[in-house]
C-alpha cells in the first residue's frame, strides 16, 4: 500500500490500464461477488474508479495467481525408489 502511495498519477493509471486490458474473471469475481460472471465494460469503470485500497488487493491476488505452483508438479521420490 504504501509503495502505491508513492506513485505518481500516471503510475497508477498504468496499473489500471495493465488490469483492464488483462481481464481474469478472479479480478471480476472482487468487484462483482453477487454475479457468477461480470461484464467487462463494468469492470473496467470500476477499475477506472478504484481507489488505492481496491489496486493493492488486486495486486495481491495478481501476485497469488502468478505464484509457480510447485505442488503441482511434484513427485514423490520415495515412491520411486522402491
Amino acid at each position: 500500500m504504501n509503495r502505491l502511495k508513492n506513485l505518481s498519477e500516471k503510475e497508477i493509471e498504468t496499473i489500471k490500464k495493465a488490469f483492464i486490458k488483462n481481464c481474469h474473471a478472479r479480478f471480476m469475481k472482487y468487484f462483482f461477488c453477487h454475479m457468477p460472471f461480470g461484464r467487462k465494460k463494468a469492470y473496467a469503470e470500476e477499475i477506472r474508479e478504484a481507489s488505492l485500497e481496491r489496486i493493492a488487493h488486486l495486486t495481491k491476488v495478481c501476485g497469488f495467481l502468478t505464484q509457480t505452483k510447485v505442488y503441482l508438479l511434484w513427485q514423490d521420490l520415495s515412491s520411486i525408489a522402491h
